[in-house]
């Protein structure tokens, strides 16, 4: 992994120095692009959420599909009491954090996206009726697909599928049927 998103760089071959004490020190050089998918920023917009959704009120929206649209930016999320199913699958979402006041969640799809980190999460504890989530394929969910998942239904006891699997079934738990 590239840690704080930074390389450390070697000094320029042919730099002549006098001593250990007058090394130059490594200079910094952004992270390379990824070619995951994960660049840009595209905000979801009021219009676009009611042209998806065919809704005259944000506030009238129980589904909404946004999948493979490029989004990144979906602040407007805080302006949808009322949602029950959003599926953000294949975008380039950062952050659950926009999802904390939709109590009304049951499903959410968020498959292939750009989440990097499992403290996300943290954003979802307080949705009661989050039965369903989908968020294989992100940066976040990391090589130990045991761990990920464990640590996912610690944080949201009331899930009963986590990436198309059910958490009661022993495939799942990493058992056999």
């Amino acid at each position: 992994t590239w840690g704080s998103g930074m390389e450390m760089m070697a000094p320029a071959p042919g730099v002549v120095v006098g001593n250990a004490s007058e090394v130059p020190k490594p200079t910094l050089a952004k992270r390379p692009e990824k070619s995951n998918g994960c660049a840009g920023t595209m905000k979801l917009t009021r219009k676009a959420v009611l042209s998806r959704a065919k809704a005259t009120s944000l506030a009238g929206i129980r589904k909404l599909n946004c999948w493979g649209s490029r989004i990144s930016d979906i602040s407007i999320c805080h302006e949808l009491p009322n949602v029950e199913v959003v599926t953000f699958s294949a975008n380039n979402i950062y952050s659950l954090e926009p999802f904390n006041q939709c109590e009304k969640l049951t499903e959410l799809y968020l498959r292939r996206n750009c989440i990097s980190s499992l403290h996300e999460l943290f954003h979802l504890k307080k949705l009661p009726r989050l039965r369903i989530l989908w968020m294989s394929e992100n940066p976040c969910c990391g090589s130990d697909l045991h761990r990920y998942r464990m640590t996912v239904l610690r944080n949201l006891p009331s899930l009963h599928k986590l990436d198309n699997k059910s958490v009661y079934s022993s495939t799942f738990l990493g058992g056999s049927v």
